[in-house]
């Protein structure tokens, strides 16, 4: 059995083996995962809390990122001084309101000019094991507070009127986003809202900017 698959068997059943609830903050480990040959590198760090809910989440973007990995790979190598190249991190919050939030990037090379970096989000209430989305934080219309204030922020990071509209036309493409105690950070994916080398466009609004915004859990 190869290293990734004993990987994605233990995602598996580290999902549908433990629970543990807590009213505190959860606290995770780090867990880390490299497989090398000759057709591909693999390196991922990943979070495990402990915590059946968060962690099946966890788990499911995971397994999925590195499935569609694989998948795309499916073809000879485009070149014998190439290799394909797949690298997930993370990054974790928790505001004073207990929602917690994670951030999942992966940069995946499959061909091309150059690699592509997926983004996911879970935000999540860990006590209510309830997965929120982004409309879950407005009374009325998201889009209709969202929209006018974050392309206004976005001009002054990036130059295409075009790709800007495009890219934050409808609440489906505000759908990356994490929450701090005070801000609402939106995450662009590549070519959304500018070309390739502009990156992934961040765009932070504190909450204070919505007249609508309210916290589900409370």
């Amino acid at each position: 059995m190869s290293k990734l698959a004993y990987l994605v068997l233990s995602l598996v059943f580290i999902s549908c083996t433990y629970t543990h609830s807590s009213k505190q903050e959860p606290k995770y480990t780090i867990r880390e995962f490299s497989e090398s040959n000759d057709v591909f590198d693999i390196k991922t760090t990943y979070p495990q809390f402990n915590n059946l809910f968060i962690d099946s989440l966890v788990n499911t973007v995971f397994k999925n990122s590195m499935a569609e990995f694989m998948a795309a790979i499916a073809d000879p190598l485009p070149s014998e001084n190439w290799k394909y190249e797949q690298k997930i991190g993370f990054k974790y919050s928790y505001n004073d309101v207990g929602i917690a939030s994670i951030l999942i990037w992966d940069y995946q090379f499959t061909g091309g000019a150059h690699g592509n970096t997926i983004l996911h989000t879970l935000v999540i209430s860990p006590d209510e094991k309830q997965q929120y989305k982004l409309s879950d934080f407005f009374k009325g219309s998201a889009i209709n507070e969202l929209r006018p204030l974050v392309r206004q922020k976005l001009r002054n990071m990036v130059s295409s009127e075009e790709y800007i509209n495009e890219g934050t036309e409808t609440l489906a493409n505000f759908s990356k986003f994490t929450l701090s105690n005070d801000s609402l950070y939106i995450y662009f994916s590549p070519y959304q809202v500018s070309c390739y080398a502009d990156g992934t466009p961040i765009v932070a609004c504190a909450i204070t900017e919505f007249s609508n915004f309210v916290w589900p859990n409370k």
